[in-house]
């Protein structure tokens, strides 16, 4: 009786521990998004609509090659607005380390500067609320619009690239992507 005693023992013992080799776990996540980040979502194609609306394809890129590199870099790395002898500008940093500048005598264009100081973007403003973004070449990147206090940015086939809510900027998917500083 021992013997089969002992003998059930291990084979209930052997069995058992088998079963781990079978067994494995379920992964997921639970995707949250807030109130302000569904409304952005909802309004896409409306805005996208209007930001099409007489778009310029190219520019000319030449009156803008005095800016390819940026002769303040230093000191706009570390002002937010500057004021200097003939001119003044204004300056958006982003957690990434790139920003852009507009100078006051040019206040439809904004100027995008990777953290090196080069130029990446040229940006005309339409109006307060569209504005154009043109690669060093002057062909359109994108479109931005603001609409519903929505910042909506767009590539030229017309998918969304990102939003704007506040300072916080965020993929299509809702996801956290910059941040202005």
């Amino acid at each position: 009786m021992k013997k089969l005693l002992v003998l059930l023992f291990i084979l209930f013992f052997s069995f058992g521990s088998s079963i781990d080799v079978w067994a494995f776990t379920l992964k997921g996540h639970v995707v949250y998004q807030n109130k302000e980040i569904k409304e952005a979502l909802a309004h896409v194609d409306e805005a996208r609509t209007e930001a099409f609306e007489n778009v310029q394809n190219s520019i000319d890129i030449s009156p803008h090659q005095k800016h390819f590199k940026d002769p303040f870099h230093h000191a706009n790395q570390r002002l937010g607005t500057y004021t200097s002898g003939d001119f003044s500008r204004f300056i958006t940093h982003y957690s990434d380390e790139s920003y852009c500048i507009c100078y006051e005598d040019e206040p439809e264009i904004w100027y995008h500067y990777n953290k090196k100081g080069k130029l990446e973007y040229i940006e005309y403003y339409k109006n307060s609320n569209i504005s154009y973004k043109y690669n060093l070449e002057g062909k359109l990147e994108t479109i931005d619009i603001k609409k519903f206090n929505i910042g909506y940015i767009f590539n030229t086939n017309g998918n969304l690239i990102a939003f704007w809510i506040n300072s916080i900027g965020y993929t299509p998917d809702g996801k956290i992507y910059i941040k202005r500083l």
